[in-house]
């Protein structure tokens, strides 16, 4: 009977552990997880600010507005630069503000 007793206690004590091992990984794994997103999501700021700040998608944008139609091909070079630096980022657009989109 006393082994018994022992056995259950050790089947308590090691479900005890492996349940405790287990939510620990789960943990480590979700704070892992939110700190890579939280990671895409500073650099998907960094690749807006980069592009709200260029100013040659100031220029163009400022030209549109006017009623002018300049070249886009410095606009276009500016997203495939960032787009290069930042290869999960799959669309950009950029809105005037008139909101015609270019992208």
């Amino acid at each position: 009977m006393l082994g018994i007793f022992v056995g259950a206690v050790f089947i308590s004590s090691f479900k005890k552990v492996v349940t405790d091992k287990i939510n620990t990984s789960s943990e480590q794994l979700i704070n892992a997880q939110e700190a890579e997103i939280a990671g895409f999501i500073g650099n998907l700021s960094i690749a807006s600010k980069l592009l709200i700040n260029s100013t040659t998608i100031q220029t163009n944008l400022k030209e549109r507005q006017r009623g002018d139609f300049p070249s886009q091909g410095g606009v276009v070079n500016e997203i495939i630069s960032v787009k290069g630096a930042y290869p999960y980022i799959t669309s950009i657009y950029i809105y005037d503000m008139k909101g015609e989109r270019w992208g």
